[in-house]
């Protein structure tokens, strides 16, 4: 792109397997600075200081300055967070638009139409990053019924929200549909549902050659023909498939291990196995705090329901995408800046007030603490299974 070739493959050919919107901010960034590896740097810290910024104004408006504070620098310092700046993923990117888009919703009960289509807006082009959020407008229906609106006015809404939201990405559909004859975002799609579903699929991000063999005719791809034998394989084992569900789950909480051990695959000779582990003993204790003192937040979710309701919609959404689709743990990093919100709110503002509850005797501190340890146990549990399945997986198809 950045050679005015066009969105290509690496043969040449025009594309539409993968998503535009991360190259097309990488490919700007290029033609002014030259050197692919610093224009991504400055591309990943860019969406990582908007992402700490709109971090600070989220905690600020809700739970006061000092919890926006403590939101932002958590969110700054957080390992995988910092692990992502010097990696061409789409993630940072992603996110960004992703928070932004919710904050405009938030700000949409207060201040209309215009926030909604703003975040329309945003949602569209987040799309573009990565189609994950296509279908978030869906679950925004009963997310705004939560907080009071009518029906009419709900609906109302969401097709606004779904309107602009296709202004933002109508140029690649069209682009697309004429060079394809589809109508899609990502063709990619159809490959990720296939290996998450196919016979014997463990739900991660590894499977074996065959499953690509399977809907690759050499060059050519057909993304309709992997969602007949996802859709095929689902069918003939209904209950394996629910099963499975549930390990890519695990998967969507599992354990942050991307970031950091990406980096250290790029250290010429390797890391030590102490230093290994301790970044990754790290990052994994920081990821563990940080959503411990989320879902104490969450436990108090009466101090902004608007807020705690949205955090716990979106979700719902994406760990019902991921156990559709294929599951890994970077598909949860766009929550990880919504924990910092409710992790610095629940440390600074709701862990002293559910001491001094518990220790006058509070029946509904009690009830507050017996909801968070449940909460984190399950949260655990996930943490753990994922650790289990993840051996099942290395075990029987290797590390790739």
């Amino acid at each position: 792109m950045s050679e005015g070739r066009g969105f290509v493959d690496n043969t040449g050919r025009p594309t539409a397997f993968d998503s535009p919107g991360y190259p097309m901010a990488l490919t700007g960034t290029i033609r002014l600075v030259g050197d692919p590896t610093i224009a991504n740097a400055l591309v990943q810290m860019g969406a990582a200081a908007a992402i700490c910024a709109l971090v600070s104004w989220l905690g600020g408006q809700l739970y006061g300055v000092r919890v926006g504070r403590c939101a932002a620098l958590l969110a700054a310092l957080y390992p995988n967070h910092v692990a992502y700046v010097s990696l061409f993923l789409s993630e940072p990117v992603f996110t960004a638009l992703v928070i932004a888009a919710l904050a405009l919703l938030l700000a949409s009960l207060r201040d209309g139409g215009a926030a909604v289509a703003a975040s329309g807006i945003a949602l569209g082009f987040a799309s573009l990053a990565r189609p994950t959020m296509q279908l978030f407008p869906v679950f925004v229906l009963p997310w705004l019924r939560w907080q009071g609106r009518s029906w009419r006015s709900a609906a109302s809404r969401v097709v606004l929200l779904v309107g602009f939201g296709a202004l933002g990405v109508l140029p690649w559909l069209v682009r697309n549909r004429v060079a394809f004859g589809e109508w899609t975002l990502s063709a990619a799609g159809g490959q990720n549902f296939w290996a998450g579903n196919y016979p014997g699929a463990f739900g991660g991000y590894v499977w074996p050659s065959w499953v690509d063999a399977a809907i690759f005719d050499g060059a050519e791809y057909s993304s309709s023909e992997a969602y007949r034998q996802g859709l095929r394989a689902i069918a003939a084992a209904p209950l394996l498939a629910v099963v499975r569900g549930a390990a890519k789950l695990s998967f969507f909480f599992g354990p942050e291990t991307d970031g950091v051990m990406w980096n250290l695959k790029g250290i010429r000779g390797g890391a030590s196995d102490l230093a290994t582990v301790a970044l990754v003993g790290a990052a994994n204790l920081v990821y563990g705090v940080t959503v411990v003192l989320a879902l104490l937040a969450v436990c108090a979710r009466w101090r902004s329901p608007a807020f705690t309701s949205l955090v716990i919609i979106v979700t719902a959404y994406l760990g019902l995408v991921s156990m559709v689709f294929v599951s890994d743990p970077r598909y949860h990093f766009p929550l990880v800046p919504l924990a910092a919100v409710l992790a610095a709110e629940g440390f600074v503002n709701v862990l002293p007030v559910l001491r001094d509850g518990l220790g006058s005797g509070s029946s509904q501190a009690r009830v507050q603490l017996r909801s968070w340890l449940l909460l984190s146990l399950l949260f655990g549990v996930l943490v753990v299974g994922n650790l289990v399945v993840k051996y099942c997986e290395i075990s029987a198809l290797g590390a790739r």
